[in-house]
């Protein structure tokens, strides 16, 4: 019993005293080229799905812009598909 019971104490301070190493996974893209589309952000015909972003049911690629009522650019986003 005393046997077991000193098996379990150092598998339990060796699994406790292990230290954990951080994996940094890096992506690196050389180039990526948005397409030199333009929409406007309030058109009907967008639609976000499952973080994609869809113009007239298919994948948008390209620049989505928002706008100020005097015609001003509000906000700017750039997609890539």
């Amino acid at each position: 019993m005393k046997a077991l019971f000193f098996l379990f104490s150092i598998l339990f301070f060796i699994s406790c005293d292990e230290t954990r190493k951080e994996v940094n996974d890096e992506i690196i893209v050389e180039k990526i080229t948005i397409p030199a589309i333009e929409k406007n952000r309030k058109h009907l015909l967008f639609q976000l799905k499952n973080g994609v972003l869809f113009f007239d049911i298919k994948p948008f690629s390209g620049v989505v812009k928002e706008f100020y009522a005097e015609g001003s650019i509000k906000s700017s986003a750039q997609y890539y598909l």
